[in-house]
């Protein structure tokens, strides 16, 4: 459900900061993460995505998401594993 709202913000120039999920519950929130999505790239053919990120957890990387069309997990390139993620909309640079 996020994906939409994702590339419309990478659209419009605008950075995203998502939420990324590994916890399942409220178990060990410690477990999720925050990354800055910065830009993307759409293949037409089957729908993937590969979501280009900003992590503080690996500085000297250029980690992605690659996201096929109905994700329900997926990978990080730095080997990392989301159950999924969300919009931090709240988010306001300072």
């Amino acid at each position: 459900q996020e994906i939409p709202h994702l590339r419309a913000l990478l659209d419009s120039g605008s950075p995203a900061v998502l939420c990324m999920i590994k916890s399942r519950g409220l178990n060990d929130p410690t477990q999720n993460h925050q990354v800055v999505a910065e830009a993307y790239e759409y293949d037409p053919i089957d729908g993937a995505i590969r979501v280009y990120l900003y992590d503080p957890n690996h500085p000297d990387m250029e980690p992605y998401l690659d996201l096929p069309p109905a994700p329900d997990a997926f990978e990080q390139s730095t080997g990392e594993k989301w159950r999924g993620f969300f919009i931090n909309t709240a988010y306001r640079r300072a």
